[in-house]
């Protein structure tokens, strides 16, 4: 189950620091905006992002009964989703854009806090372990790691293949982290599926 937690994670930060650091690029090269509205365009990504941490935990809460590893699962699959979307519609105009940039940030840095802190603990418990720290230290290495390959896999990818199979990559990204917290959660009984998320996870 760690292990799944800790690919969910590489898979996600990849995503989010691929759209963090390329975004603006894409925006000005492929979609031929200008560089103020490409600066800004950038930021939709992020405040879907916010938003998606605000509300994540009271997601789960209500509609998901405390069971953070499916709803992270759903998450991570919608982002995957939201990508196809703005990159099919990326020549379709601004408005279909920044809802689709918008949508991809709730979706991905949702799941972020969840999947980096409250998951992994209670992973740990759920093992027998009394190694939370160790625990969420691993998961949150993993995730480093992602966010560090990311650049040069961009980089090869968009200069050798194109921009459209840069979006396609971190959408399969997104599916195979979500396929990998849909199989830890479905290691895990029901009933002890039930994560208990401190309000510091969400602030």
């Amino acid at each position: 189950m760690v292990m799944e937690a800790a690919m969910g994670m590489f898979c996600l930060k990849v995503v989010r620091y691929s759209m963090y650091m390329w975004l603006p690029m894409y925006l000005l090269q492929q979609l031929k905006y200008s560089q103020s509205t490409a600066g800004m365009l950038s930021t939709v990504f992020e405040m879907g992002g916010v938003a998606g941490t605000a509300l994540i935990g009271v997601v789960i809460d209500r509609v998901f009964q405390g069971r953070a590893l499916l709803g992270t699962g759903i998450s991570m699959m919608l982002s995957a989703g939201a990508l196809v979307l703005f990159a099919m519609s990326g020549t379709w105009g601004m408005l279909f854009n920044i809802s689709f940039l918008f949508l991809a940030g709730v979706f991905n840095a949702g799941p972020d806090s969840i999947l980096g802190g409250a998951i992994p603990a209670e992973i740990a418990k759920l093992d027998g372990r009394n190694a939370a720290g160790a625990t969420i230290g691993f998961v949150n290495g993993f995730g480093s790691l992602g966010s560090c390959v990311e650049g040069p896999l961009v980089g090869f990818v968009s200069t050798y293949y194109s921009w459209g199979s840069v979006f396609y990559l971190m959408t399969v990204l997104s599916a195979l982290g979500s396929l990998a917290v849909f199989r830890a959660a479905a290691a895990i009984p029901r009933k002890q599926q039930q994560v208990v998320i401190p309000e510091s996870t969400l602030a």
